[in-house]
């Protein structure tokens, strides 16, 4: 049986639902031998708008960002690592900028054929409805979208090497 999708991206942020997100599109590559990608966002407009609002100062701002690509850093390796364990290639993809419009603009640029996000996480105002970057790269995005929701399943599967 041939699967409808050959390239798959995962958005990872470093968040325990964004791991398990990754460990389930390995699974998946490992079971149908699509591509697989990670993309990692340094979140710079976020940044941006922290200086405006005076809540970081130029200096700080540096800071902060060194510190991010740091993270993106880390996390791609490690990305990079659990495919490993699992006989997987995955490419690693660090952008900067806004992440919904970098998720779109990859998927869009690498012809990514299915994107796996971490599930809707719970909204408790209208303005975290509003701001949430999961749910603006789904709106965005033209291929389709895999939300993972049971993050314990995930790891267990992960760990046995069930799918």
């Amino acid at each position: 049986m041939t699967v409808p999708f050959q390239r798959m991206l995962v958005y990872i942020d470093g968040s325990e639902g964004s791991t398990a997100a990754l460990m389930y599109a390995i699974l998946l590559a490992q079971g149908t031998g699509a591509e697989l990608e990670a993309i990692y966002v340094v979140n710079t407009k976020a940044v941006s708008e922290l200086v405006k609002a005076h809540i970081f100062i130029d200096s700080e701002r540096t800071e902060y960002l060194e510190d991010l690509e740091e993270d993106a850093d880390r996390q791609l390796r490690h990305a990079v690592k659990l495919a490993r364990s699992k006989g997987v290639t995955l490419v690693p993809v660090k952008k900067s900028g806004s992440t919904p419009h970098e998720v779109f603009t990859c998927v869009k640029d690498d012809k990514i054929d299915l994107l796996l996000l971490c599930g809707l996480t719970e909204i408790r105002s209208r303005r975290d409805e509003l701001i949430s970057d999961v749910d603006r790269i789904i709106r965005l995005v033209s291929c389709p979208v895999l939300l993972i929701h049971d993050i314990d399943d995930v790891w267990m599967k992960f760990e046995q090497d069930v799918m």
